[in-house]
């Protein structure tokens, strides 16, 4: 009763928090919404608020759109591709690809702390000239589609100047959203567009998943740990019952009591304190 009271509370204060975030004309509308919902709950006329609407477009449907759309493309006679198996919209997905590497190389690089072991430095290394060699191939096909990163690239005097940079993490791959002030493809930019929400909505799946998991898993523990550590105290009482028993009628138990022992007691103790190790133990590794 005081945890169901607790939650109560705690309910209702991130209620009010919501409550007191949006617009009095927002309340009474969703109020009146609500109302009409619950007091038709068989009428399929009535949508439910608190189902969702629309359908997050994850990354795999975007790829799949963008091949549709350059397959109609195709079909009118308007092929923008200048690659024979690269397309527009794959060449941008090679580019976030290659940036999501980056950042996980960038990483790793972070965790090694300061005393790194040579297969450390060997898997970093491996990982470096992979993404190095991704990252020049990707480049070539980027002098098709946007040629005039090429010359930014190799201007000593722009700010996009790779030269210096020894890590693949930290090369610029200037996507279209990296150059606002140049000349590019409106169809790059879309393409590019659509990936990178794509890309927010698989994250946002992968947090929403995250809590799901662990918010099962706090359910779980507090609906069983309590029940798990009364059994465990009820089965210790049990066992400290049965070994008193045992001691009493060995003539243990009136020799601790008539005449102090110090060895004895210590046996006792030690025994009573393993076998309730054992259950706790137990307990822990449940939980």
């Amino acid at each position: 009763m005081k945890e169901a009271m607790q939650e109560k509370v705690a309910f209702h204060a991130t209620f009010e928090e919501l409550d007191a975030a949006i617009t009095e004309e927002h309340h009474i509308a969703w109020k009146a919404e609500v109302e009409r919902w619950e007091d038709n709950p068989n009428d399929t006329s009535v949508s439910n608020l608190f189902e969702a609407k629309s359908v997050a477009i994850m990354q795999a449907g975007a790829c799949l759109k963008l091949a549709q759309l350059e397959a109609k493309e195709l079909e009118r006679g308007a092929d923008v591709s200048l690659h024979p198996e690269v397309s527009p919209s794959i060449f941008i997905g090679l580019g976030l690809d290659l940036e999501e590497e980056q950042q996980r190389v960038a990483r790793f690089m972070k965790g090694l702390g300061n005393h790194i072991m040579d297969t450390q430095k060997g898997n970093l290394l491996h990982q470096r000239n992979g993404l190095n060699r991704k990252i020049e191939s990707w480049q070539m096909m980027q002098v098709l589609y946007m040629p005039v990163v090429h010359g930014m690239l190799s201007t000593s005097i722009s700010p996009y100047f790779n030269s210096g940079i020894e890590n693949a993490e930290d090369l610029r791959l200037l996507l279209p959203s990296a150059i606002r002030n140049h000349p590019c493809h409106d169809h790059l930019q879309l393409y590019e567009w659509e990936l990178h929400l794509a890309q927010a909505h698989d994250a946002l799946e992968e947090l929403r998943q995250c809590l799901w998991i662990c918010s099962s898993l706090l359910t779980y523990k507090k609906d069983w740990a309590a029940k798990l550590i009364r059994l465990a105290y009820e089965q210790v009482k049990l066992v400290n019952t049965a070994h008193f028993e045992s001691l009493e009628s060995s003539g243990m138990f009136t020799s601790i009591v008539t005449i102090p022992n110090p060895f004895y007691a210590e046996i006792m103790q030690d025994s009573l304190s393993l076998v309730e190790q054992d259950i706790f133990g137990a307990i822990v590794d449940l939980l």
